[in-house]
């Protein structure tokens, strides 16, 4: 109740998943708050059927205050072989979720949620929005202060986990322009958060008019290396300079510059 200055007593919330949830997340990335007060969290588990075979997907885990008791429970699920997922609200007030991909397909996907996150429509593949081979990797997705509202979504725009690539959309995620090369090395898992309008980015460049900054934080490394040698900040807009480091984007986003023995450095399911 004071910005972070203090915290209240922790609370074991483990009994309000589901019984046959096995293996169960939280995050990454932060909780989404809705006009009426609930909580959002992405999740993403795993349920073994009856005939032992493995099925995951995503979900969000809600948060309803009711007075000074909380409501804690699973919400809607998406479809299966999705994982790690972002949540934003729509122009529309629906919730926007996009999804890594766990089934090899390479792209994100995207479902809605009318009611709050209690169910999600079926889901959408975003070819627009590559991913790493073979599972995917975890991306940030938030939506920019200022007039224009644009949402921003980073992740890894390549067959490899390599060029953080940041992308911007004006029509909720339909279709996305403005691709900013961030880092051009090795990257793997980022988070963002929304700045107020008038933020410059890191090199001290004016964000374009209407448009606010988006702090990003990523997992990376240097070319040929890891990328979990270190973590980096960075302010970024749609006006910024993109990386110096070497990488290019094609013409689908993706980096055409390879990075040598990358592959071995690193696993799919991370």
């Amino acid at each position: 109740r004071d910005g972070g200055e203090s915290w209240g007593c922790a609370r074991e919330v483990s009994s309000a998943k589901r019984a046959e949830m096995t293996w169960y997340a939280t995050g990454p990335g932060g909780a989404l708050q809705l006009e009426c007060g609930r909580l959002v969290f992405s999740c993403n588990h795993a349920e073994t059927g009856a005939d032992g075979f493995v099925r995951r997907a995503t979900h969000v885990f809600l948060a309803d205050a009711h007075g000074d008791e909380l409501e804690l429970r699973v919400g809607g699920v998406a479809d299966a072989w999705t994982n790690e997922c972002a949540v934003v609200v729509g122009a529309d007030g629906a919730l926007l979720l996009n999804a890594r991909d766990l089934s090899g397909r390479c792209v994100r996907w995207t479902a809605e949620s009318r009611d709050g996150g209690e169910s999600f429509e079926a889901g959408v593949q975003l070819p627009a929005l590559l991913e790493p081979s073979m599972h995917g990797c975890h991306a940030a997705l938030a939506r920019c202060s200022g007039e224009k509202a644009r949402l921003c979504f980073a992740n890894p725009a390549s067959s490899r986990r390599e060029a953080l690539t940041a992308i911007w959309s004006d029509d909720d995620g339909k279709s996305w322009t403005d691709a900013l090369l961030v880092h051009a090395g090795p990257v793997a898992y980022s988070s963002m958060q929304p700045l107020p309008e008038g933020a410059a980015d890191s090199s001290g460049r004016d964000a374009p008019v209407g448009e606010g900054a988006i702090a990003l934080l990523y997992e990376c490394g240097d070319s040929g290396g890891s990328p979990y040698s270190r973590i980096d900040y960075q302010v970024v807009h749609s006006g910024s300079a993109p990386d110096a480091g070497g990488g290019q984007l094609d013409a689908a986003g993706g980096a055409t510059q390879s990075h040598a023995g990358a592959d071995g450095l690193y696993g799919a399911w991370g």
